[in-house]
């Protein structure tokens, strides 16, 4: 029996150990990220939408609101893209519940309850649409919605 015991300590050890090797790798990557932001965004196509049709895309100002998340700067990252900033802390929400999860080694089964089902893709990919919608609104509290 304690062998059984010593196994499961010995899984959530690893699992852990992998959480923060992964965490300690994405500093590196941060760091070069904003390093060559100029060449990253000079690679950048732009938005075709907006090219083509001046209108405003749900994803406009992603890209910028991501390098200001990456510098820490939050304010400005919700005034590039509220929508790609809420989906960031979405997203984290969803992977802490996750490891929680595997740390537990399944026992508490919090991501089985969050599960993510057809409704709640159809109501995101509703609000991705009225998002790209209202902000493209030229009165004034849809303006705050467009990137600077």
């Amino acid at each position: 029996m304690g062998e059984g015991l010593d196994r499961i300590k010995a899984g959530g050890f690893r699992r852990a150990l992998c959480l923060v090797l992964v965490m300690a790798a994405l500093v590196p990557c941060r760091y070069w990220l904003l390093h060559h932001q100029a060449f990253i965004q000079a690679l950048s196509p732009g938005c075709y939408l907006r090219r083509l049709s001046g209108w405003l895309c749900p994803g406009c100002g992603g890209t910028r609101a991501l390098f200001e998340l990456l510098r820490g700067d939050w304010a400005a990252s919700w005034r590039m893209n509220p929508l790609l900033l809420s989906g960031v802390a979405i997203a984290g929400f969803f992977l802490l519940l996750r490891g929680v999860d595997r740390l537990s080694n399944g026992r508490l089964r919090l991501s089985n309850r969050m599960r993510m089902t057809a409704a709640l893709g159809g109501w995101l990919l509703g609000a991705v649409i009225v998002f790209g919608i209202v902000r493209n609104f030229p009165w004034w509290p849809c303006t705050l919605l467009a990137p600077p």
